[in-house]
């Protein structure tokens, strides 16, 4: 497993702290034989360091942690804040590096994306 990526066949159930709950289940899966089409995910380690850029130009944490839970208006208005810093924010480039390296083995076939909770 390299930092940024983990494919299925090399992750397990006790990798999910790192690949997500549906990651190392397919990676369970793969192991066990079963027909899964070969693929990778994304680690918390990638998003670790994603977040790290976006902490260094102004705090992503502190500013989620001050959010009243109950004021829903300041909720999202700090969610849409954070969308487009998100998108605006480049990802590191040896995790970019590391995700099209991953692409690129698979081919050209289409590929699913799917999106997993973070904490």
């Amino acid at each position: 497993m390299s930092e940024a990526i983990a494919w299925f066949d090399a992750i397990g159930i006790g990798d999910r702290p790192v690949a997500g709950g549906k990651g190392a289940s397919l990676g369970e899966l793969t192991r066990a034989g079963i027909a899964v089409p070969p693929g990778f995910v994304v680690t918390t380690y990638a998003f670790e360091r994603f977040l790290d850029g976006l902490e260094q130009s102004e705090p992503v944490r502190a500013q989620i942690a001050k959010v009243d839970p109950t004021d829903l208006d300041s909720i999202a208005t700090l969610s849409s804040t954070l969308r487009r810093r998100i998108e605006a924010e480049p990802m590191a480039s040896e995790v970019e590096a590391e995700i099209r390296r991953a692409l690129e083995r698979l081919g050209s076939s289409p590929v699913a994306v799917r999106s997993s909770a973070t904490t």
